[in-house]
């Protein structure tokens, strides 16, 4: 029987992502860094990744027994979402769009609206939301806006790879109490 101090752990509802096949069977699997999971842990949280679905009466009924959602990172953003008119040159600088992810995670994203819960988007996460709320999303930094930045440094996932500054006002410099 659980202690009471798991029972009350709230339940982190946490996107991941999808690949063509995987590590038992080749067929469509889904994906998910261990990190997040352990972050959550870590947090006192309790994770729970839902695949994804376009089953709006699952993801409805999902974010109504959550007590927050973690929005992971992984892969591009299909260009059909935020530039259907893009080139061809520069779609095959975006990866492979997993649409079924998009659709899933944007009804997450409907129904955290509607029925709201804390949201933590991370990467995609944040391109996700961006785009969801018809915010302009850059198809590629480097070639539309070159800059000193290293926004491309995957060899460094784990680490800073630049400065950021946080809004002296916001709910996240107070929570993490850094400006």
């Amino acid at each position: 029987m659980p202690s009471g101090r798991q029972q009350s752990r709230p339940l982190i509802l946490i996107t991941p992502s999808t690949q063509a096949a995987g590590a038992e069977f080749d067929d469509p699997s889904i994906s998910l860094s261990l990190r997040y999971c352990e972050a959550v842990f870590r947090a006192g949280g309790l994770p729970w990744i839902l695949p994804p679905t376009a089953d709006a009466d699952i993801v409805h009924a999902a974010i109504g027994r959550c007590d927050g959602v973690l929005l992971s990172g992984g892969d591009d953003i299909s260009t059909q979402l935020h530039h259907p008119d893009a080139s061809k040159a520069m779609q095959r600088l975006c990866g492979a769009p997993d649409v079924p992810r998009d659709i899933f995670e944007l009804l997450v994203l409907q129904n955290v609206f509607t029925q709201p819960r804390p949201l933590l988007a991370i990467c995609r996460g944040h391109q996700l939301i961006n785009v969801a709320l018809g915010g302009t999303l850059h198809l590629d930094l480097a070639s539309e806006h070159p800059s000193d930045v290293p926004h491309n440094a995957c060899d460094r996932k784990d680490t800073a790879v630049h400065p950021v500054a946080l809004d002296p006002k916001s709910l996240l410099s107070k929570v993490t109490r850094r400006k």
